[in-house]
C-alpha cells in the first residue's frame, strides 16, 4: 500500500463529517436492536463531533465553521 503524506486538515475534517454522519444514522438503530447502549451512542457521537471540530477551519472572529 503506497504511504500517503500530502493529508490536508480539510480532508481530516471531511472524513470526520462523515463518520458523523454515518454514527448519526447508524447507532439509533444499533441500539433499538440493543447492540449498543444509548449512552454508549450519545458519547461516541459527541467525541466524533469534536474531532471534526478539532479540524474545522477557523472564521475570522477565531471560533470555527
Amino acid at each position: 500500500m503506497a504511504e500517503i503524506t500530502d493529508i490536508t486538515r480539510e480532508m481530516k475534517h471531511a472524513c470526520a463529517l462523515r463518520e458523523l454522519r454515518m454514527r448519526r444514522s447508524t447507532y439509533p438503530r444499533w441500539v433499538r436492536a440493543k447492540k449498543m447502549r444509548q449512552s454508549e451512542a450519545d458519547r461516541e457521537i459527541a467525541v466524533m463531533k469534536a474531532i471534526a471540530d478539532d479540524y474545522a477551519a477557523p472564521d475570522l472572529l477565531g471560533g470555527v465553521e
